[in-house]
């Protein structure tokens, strides 16, 4: 599919095809938007890695989920920054805020040749399986947003 180059508008926004959109140079960092993406409908900026962290659902489950910026080979169009919600600088960037064992929820980190106990460095035993950790205070601020969002349509 062909896409036209985007056009430049007053303010930082551009258009694409139609649809008035936010400049990458004006995305700034923890800003929430609202995309056109394939996967995500609301996102945080994240600079470092040129895209949204957002909430997908597939197959019935909802899950934090990474989209690049279009410029960036993604999806992601960034259509309108929803400045009230900012994520907070205590609340990680990212998927993830961990990995723990299955059994005590130990931390884990990952070592060669395999997953070790972070407190200890004792590799972790046979049949003990990594679990990771969702972002839980990322998620909950996100849902929040769409939540928001679904009551103003």
């Amino acid at each position: 599919m062909h896409v036209a180059p985007a056009g430049q508008m007053a303010g930082g926004r551009e258009t694409l095809r139609g649809m008035n959109r936010v400049a990458a140079a004006e995305l700034e960092e923890r800003g929430v938007y609202r995309l056109n993406s394939r996967n995500l409908r609301v996102g945080v900026w994240v600079a470092a890695r040129g895209g949204f962290l957002g909430i997908r659902e597939k197959f019935g489950q909802r899950y934090l989920a990474f989209e690049a910026l279009r410029e960036q080979g993604g999806t992601a169009v960034p259509l309108e920054r929803l400045a009230t919600w900012d994520v907070p600088p205590g609340v990680a960037l990212r998927e993830s805020i961990g990995t723990v064992d299955s059994l005590e929820c130990r931390r884990l980190r990952w070592e060669e040749p395999g997953w070790v106990y972070a407190d200890s460095g004792l590799g972790v035993p046979e049949g003990v399986q990594a679990v990771t950790v969702g972002n839980g205070p990322l998620f909950s601020h996100l849902d929040d947003v769409q939540e928001d969002l679904e009551w103003e349509a």
